[in-house]
């Protein structure tokens, strides 16, 4: 294991451990467990991911205007988006890893990967949708497909092997691959929707593919059986586009906003419907979860009571 993830991490706020539900009436009793702080469990998180990206980009010193734009679109990610999706996806992975008594330190690098993934993708997106860069269109290309390949090195170079087997980090950069490939985030992005068919196609490849990929990436790092995975897929799959649907809502019909297209499609109520929908496919995922793991169930719910600042 390389040696910038093997430093001790900070003590993150336990986790309580798994346990069969001890209501009979209410399957889904973590709404009554007001001990767990998802907020410093979710600071814990995000602390140890700042700390390894701040390391890892860039490696190297030249060319040095490519590195620079690579570490600059990471570790600045989150100025251009809301404070719930500071690190969310990374968030998901962590806790998705938790959740089946996987170590945290062992899913670190998948969520940095995950993270500058996302950053690769958001610099695609903007040259896509021709709005401001803060670097020309060529260095943009450049800078995300840097960052790309430096996401699948992240997993393949410092999973740590003696703890997690080869063929599981096989899986990992195979489900990162396809997230953000032509059937994922690229496909999504690469759709002119008119339809609520085609909008919900897009919401799906788009949105919920990262977040299902993180959730499941979690998964098998922490050693998931496949019916978790399974569970840990459709949840990650609901709760991205419900997030990308509450946004949306949120913004409303905003004429600045020209990567906002739900609501144009197919209105302000059925947007509200869609939401609820995807929540309570999300919330079912948890239901058979916490049949499972009990109360390690919490950090994943506790992102579906998250409010859109």
């Amino acid at each position: 294991m390389a040696t910038m993830f093997s430093t001790p991490p900070r003590s993150p706020p336990s986790l309580p451990p798994p346990s069969p539900s001890s209501s009979p009436t209410s399957k889904f009793f973590i709404r009554s467990f007001p001990t767990f702080n998802f907020n410093s469990y979710s600071t814990s998180i995000i602390s140890q991911i700042n700390d390894h990206l701040t390391t890892i980009l860039p490696m190297h010193n030249y060319p040095q205007s490519l590195h620079n734009s690579m570490q600059n679109s990471v570790l600045n990610l989150n100025l251009n988006l809301n404070s719930n999706d500071h690190h969310f996806l990374p968030v998901v992975t962590i806790a998705s890893c938790e959740l089946v008594g996987g170590d945290r330190n062992t899913a670190i690098p998948t969520a940095c990967a995950m993270e500058i993934a996302h950053a690769a993708s958001r610099l695609s997106e903007n040259q896509f949708s021709r709005t401001s860069s803060k670097y020309d269109q060529g260095m943009a290309v450049l800078t995300g497909e840097a960052l790309f390949s430096r996401s699948l090195e992240c997993v393949a170079r410092f999973t740590p092997l003696d703890l997690v087997q080869d063929l599981i980090v096989q899986q990992v950069v195979s489900e990162i691959s396809v997230c953000f490939g032509s059937i994922g985030v690229a496909g999504g992005k690469s759709m002119d929707v008119s339809c609520e068919e085609e909008m919900v196609w897009m919401l799906k490849r788009k949105f919920g593919s990262m977040t299902e990929c993180s959730a499941v990436c979690g998964g098998l790092i922490g050693g998931a059986g496949e019916d978790v995975l399974k569970s840990l897929r459709k949840y990650g799959m609901a709760v991205g586009i419900w997030k990308q649907v509450i946004s949306e809502i949120k913004f409303g019909f905003d004429k600045e906003r020209i990567d906002l297209k739900l609501l144009r499609v197919v209105g302000m109520e059925r947007a509200m419907e869609m939401g609820e929908e995807f929540k309570k496919e999300a919330m079912r995922e948890l239901e058979k979860l916490e049949e499972k793991y009990g109360e390690r169930v919490v950090p994943l719910h506790c992102l579906l009571e998250m409010k859109d600042n």
